[in-house]
């Protein structure tokens, strides 16, 4: 079944309610059969690992259509900066798949949550869209967070969280999260980045003149109590 049928099928049943189930058309069923046959083909070529590990998505891929998937994070709530390992199974050409672990950017408090993946070859790149991480933060060896592959996943890809090695949490340190999210609004919120950085040269403007205002106030201070402590003295000097 060519896509342009595809599309003229999805147009002609937008109207009917309830939409009936895809087993009512002949000519569907025999596209799935076949591309499922066209998947099989390729996938028995890939290289072993690559194979199992297909292998493993595509049966939780299915579990989940089956209502068979669970997980025992769906109702956890992580915190910003957690390190997760997470299944990306399902992608087109260079998009990341199979699991990888990420950064939690935001939990909703529901059912899914904001992720950056992070990848061994991202560290030192040199690319504008990855922050640098390391031991420090919780990982094995030195990785890059890849802000170009953000993405809103459910919790039920989540397969555990990363430890450190005194199984305490994994997590980034604030100062590393705080230079994703200015990345993430550089690159992707320009308009309020600029808004952004505007405001942090007048915040910091406005500090130096209260530090000098402070100075100043110290030093008048000072004076006041010089001239109460011993008035004859002051007197004698500003003569």
């Amino acid at each position: 079944m060519k896509a342009q049928r595809i599309k003229e099928k999805l147009l002609a049943i937008e109207t009917l309610t309830p939409a009936p189930k895809s087993r009512t058309d002949a000519e569907l069923v025999i596209d799935i059969r076949e591309n499922l046959d066209r998947l099989f083909k390729v996938l028995i070529d890939y290289r072993l690992d690559y194979g199992l590990k297909w292998a493993g998505g595509l049966l939780r891929y299915v579990d989940d259509k089956e209502d068979k998937t669970t997980s025992k994070w769906t109702s956890d709530h992580w915190e910003r900066g957690h390190v997760l390992e997470v299944d990306f199974f399902g992608h087109f050409k260079n998009e990341l798949t199979f699991a990888h672990p990420c950064v939690v950017l935001y939990d909703s408090g529901s059912t899914w949550i904001l992720v950056a993946p992070i990848s061994t070859p991202r560290h030192g790149d040199n690319n504008p869209f990855s922050v640098n991480i390391d031991e420090q933060d919780g990982m094995k060896h030195p990785c890059g967070v890849c802000i170009d592959a953000i993405r809103v996943v459910d919790k039920r890809r989540v397969y555990y969280q990363h430890k450190k090695q005194d199984r305490s949490n994994s997590k980034l340190r604030p100062e590393i999260l705080d230079i994703i999210d200015e990345k993430i609004l550089e690159y992707y919120l320009p308009k309020t980045h600029e808004a952004f950085l505007r405001t942090k040269a007048e915040l910091a403007n406005e500090k130096r003149q209260h530090d000098q205002l402070k100075q100043d106030y110290e030093a008048l201070k000072k004076a006041y109590e010089d001239l109460i402590s011993n008035p004859v003295k002051a007197t004698s000097n500003s003569a």
